[in-house]
């Protein structure tokens, strides 16, 4: 096998697992306008959507953000704190909370978490105890975060994904109940843990043509849960990339979507969550 050809199935294998970045290349990213109508991240909402808290609710709101990492984001398998950081979410969860003690914000809660090479199970820490490590099966996780937000009588909730979290984080938001102050939804090249299975990406990996269902955004979920997802956050950020050839997300059509262009990189979809534009973007949202 030609070495070129050999090298981008090793960047496209590495950049499903996240073993390595040593495949990027070097390439400035941009922010593409969609085609057709799809309306840009700095364009308002389709629709108007005000604030609110849940009843009861008095003084400043507290912040609660559910952070989630991807597959094989989680750098060790160390059960203690330590595999959490060094993530993409911990490297925002950092600047969240640098940037709340500087304008002397509520200290927020949080919960922020990271996938191994095992997708049925997830690894995360919180705002009561961050050096304390805890894993659960995804159900029991999205109702920790419920739990969490139950506890709090005026929040504003805040939910980032990327990759297989991306996907997570559209599960969370469905099942969050209605009174539950979504303040903002961000989905970092959000792909399906139902349509796009390591044996999926190894098959679009090794065979002719990709498998639609790690080249698209997730399309496991029902029209109306979508739709439910978009009426309940009050700001919705759909970030992707189409230049790694066998894995990347797609447009969403009720989301905010900004298209990253990394110069047809193999290891886009590594790139674009460490990207700084995104992370700005993400930042905007989460701190204002």
């Amino acid at each position: 096998m030609p070495t070129n050809s050999l090298r981008r199935i090793i960047c496209a294998f590495s950049a499903f697992i996240l073993l390595t970045t040593g495949c990027s290349q070097a390439s400035a990213s941009k922010t593409t306008r969609d085609a057709g109508n799809q309306p840009s991240v700095s364009e308002p909402s389709k629709k108007a959507k005000t604030g609110g808290s849940l009843p009861g609710g008095s003084g400043e709101p507290t912040p609660i953000f559910a952070l989630i990492d991807g597959f094989f984001t989680c750098p060790n398998f160390a059960d203690t704190a330590d595999t959490i950081q060094g993530t993409n979410m911990a490297a925002i969860l950092s600047k969240v909370l640098a940037a709340a003690k500087k304008n002397n914000k509520p200290n927020p809660m949080y919960v922020v978490s990271c996938y191994t090479t095992d997708p049925s199970k997830i690894y995360y820490s919180t705002s009561a105890d961050p050096k304390k490590l805890l894993n659960s099966s995804v159900p029991d996780f999205i109702k920790k975060f419920k739990d969490m937000v139950a506890t709090v009588t005026n929040p504003d909730a805040f939910v980032v994904g990327y990759s297989y979290g991306g996907w997570t984080s559209m599960k969370l938001v469905s099942e969050l109940d209605e009174s539950t102050n979504l303040m903002g939804l961000v989905t970092i090249d959000p792909i399906s843990m139902v349509n796009c299975t390591t044996s999926n990406f190894l098959n679009s990996l090794f065979n002719t043509s990709p498998e639609k269902g790690c080249t698209e955004s997730p399309s496991d979920f029902r029209t109306e849960t979508i739709t439910g997802i978009e009426s309940h956050a009050k700001t919705w950020l759909n970030f992707y990339q189409e230049d790694q050839t066998v894995l990347h997300s797609g447009i969403i059509e009720v989301a905010q979507n900004t298209k990253k262009d990394f110069n047809n990189s193999q290891s886009a979809h590594i790139d674009i969550a460490k990207d700084e534009a995104v992370v700005a973007e993400i930042l905007n949202l989460l701190t204002k």
